[in-house]
Formats: structure tokens, C-alpha cells, sequence
């Protein structure tokens, strides 16, 4: 994975929850996404996920709280595949999952940021 393109998810998701569609427009900045999109954004998840950079799950009410998907990467992915397979379309605001960084994300985040050059910073 890019790693301009592993900080700009990470600090999407260290500024509040980002929904999959959002980081589908991440991943898309970054890579040409017109064949196997499914399967490069779920690659890149993956790695998110069992890097522990991220969690899964969707947020609850207002109030700041998060439901957290439990389960192995594996079956994380294979339910965030089904349910995009089951929606029959590309994911909108709200659908499917959300993810949070981790505490480990932040450290990764932090040490990204030290060498990562954004295109604002030039």
C-alpha cells in the first residue's frame, strides 16, 4: 500500500469515523479504481485491519459511541464483501460499515506524518 495514501485514511479516520465510501474516495485519489474495485479497496481494509490501524463497525445515535464489528479480519472482509454484493451498487454515505483509527493507527499516523509529503505542504 501507497503510504501518502495509508496517512491520508489514517488521519480521515483519526478526524472522526469514515464510512467505506469515503475511503473508497481515499483509495480512489491514489489508484486507478475502473476494474477490480472491489477487490482493491478490500485489500487495502485488509491491511488496515490487520495491521490494527483500524477497526470496524458503525456508530451509534449522536453521542459519540461505536459498535464495533468482532470477528477475525477475515470474516470482517468477507461481511463488508457480502454486503456490498447484497447492495448490488458502490456504497453511499452510511452504507455498510464505518471504520475508527486505533491507538496503534495514531503512532502509525504520527510516524507517517514525519515522512509523507502531501501536495498542501509543497
Amino acid at each position: 500500500m501507497k503510504q501518502k495514501m495509508k496517512a491520508d485514511i489514517l488521519a480521515c479516520c483519526n478526524d472522526d469515523y469514515c464510512d467505506l465510501s469515503f475511503i473508497i474516495g481515499v483509495i480512489h485519489d491514489y489508484e486507478d479504481l475502473t476494474i477490480n474495485k472491489k477487490e482493491k479497496v478490500l485489500k487495502t481494509i485488509y491491511e488496515l485491519l490487520d495491521e490494527k490501524l483500524l477497526i470496524s463497525g458503525v456508530p451509534i445515535g449522536g453521542g459519540g459511541e461505536f459498535n464495533l464489528w468482532k470477528g477475525s479480519v477475515d470474516e470482517i472482509i468477507f461481511k463488508i464483501k457480502k454486503e456490498w454484493d447484497v447492495l448490488g451498487k458502490d456504497p453511499q454515505m452510511w452504507e455498510i460499515v464505518w471504520f475508527d483509527i486505533t491507538s496503534e493507527g495514531k503512532v502509525e499516523l504520527k510516524e507517517l506524518l514525519k515522512t509523507v509529503k502531501f501536495e498542501d505542504d509543497e
